[in-house]
């Protein structure tokens, strides 16, 4: 049975998706912002924003 284009379009979105949330995984947990801190703060800020959601605390790794 061959897919439609929408479900095909749809898969893409999704994919894209679970790639962005693997990135912003490995950014939150396994990467010092210090380290990566050459653009004057922009990316502790940016660390620090996203570390404000509930499922990126510290000790919370499972629910995110």
């Amino acid at each position: 049975m061959e897919e439609s284009k929408d479900l095909q379009t749809l898969y893409k979105v999704f994919r894209t998706f679970i790639y962005l949330s693997l990135v912003v995984e490995f950014f939150e947990y396994a990467i010092n912002p210090e380290v990566l801190d050459f653009w004057g703060g922009i990316i502790v800020d940016i660390h620090d924003r996203i570390k404000v959601l509930d499922a990126y605390h510290d000790g919370h790794m499972l629910t995110s």
